[in-house]
């Protein structure tokens, strides 16, 4: 059980850091 939770934070993480990388070209996008 222990190793689904680690797999599901692990993958939560990489769509966090995917999601926050969209959302900063996107405002250098309009900004520039």
């Amino acid at each position: 059980m222990k190793y689904i939770y680690m797999f599901g934070l692990s993958i939560f993480l990489v769509a966090l850091m995917l999601a926050v990388g969209w959302i900063m070209m996107k405002l250098i996008d309009i900004v520039s």
